[in-house]
């Protein structure tokens, strides 16, 4: 269980004053709402509240994934962790070197801002696929194929993402 999973278990049980239920009661993999814990929309709202106070940004109750984000505490931790990184440039970098040396196995001193995503580093349009797929699991935000094709290095990424994850909610 990572560190994160067992913050949102503890804010669950405290928010909610869950006090006969303890945070090794809570699978990670478990249903929130409904069968499993059995919270409800009421408890959806303080939950809501919650999170947004303890890890400081705003939720859209609105947004179509909010519902699959909210499914369990291990859905719930990939939402969050990815909300509360990748604010800025330098965090978008860090994030993307680290995804492309995972990803595509490369040294890390060859991703640079400068790279070029297709000569330097050598990622074909299949990569860039799965680029993109990855930067969706980790922001929780869809970077459209098109707004890709624009993109020729690894700073031209960065920018897009950082367009994306600053983006107003629609």
């Amino acid at each position: 269980m990572s560190d994160l999973q067992l913050e949102i278990k503890n804010l669950i049980i405290e928010a909610l004053g869950l006090e006969d239920i303890g945070p090794d009661d809570i699978d990670a993999d478990m249903a929130l709402f409904g069968e499993g814990l059995g919270l409800d929309s009421v408890d959806a709202l303080e939950l809501g509240l919650a999170i947004q106070k303890r890890f400081g940004f705003k939720i859209d109750a609105d947004a179509k994934d909010t519902r699959k984000h909210f499914a369990n505490v291990a859905s719930l931790a990939v939402f969050v962790s990815g909300e509360t990184t990748m604010q800025n440039r330098d965090e978008i970098f860090s994030t993307l070197r680290e995804s492309l040396v995972e990803l595509f196995e490369l040294e890390p001193e060859r991703v640079t801002l400068d790279a070029n995503l297709y000569q330097d580093l050598e990622i074909d349009s299949i990569d860039a696929v799965d680029l993109i797929d990855h930067i969706k699991r980790k922001t929780g935000k869809k970077l459209a194929a098109e707004d890709f094709k624009a993109v020729r290095t690894v700073g031209d990424v960065v920018e897009a993402v950082f367009r994306l994850v600053n983006a107003p909610a629609a």
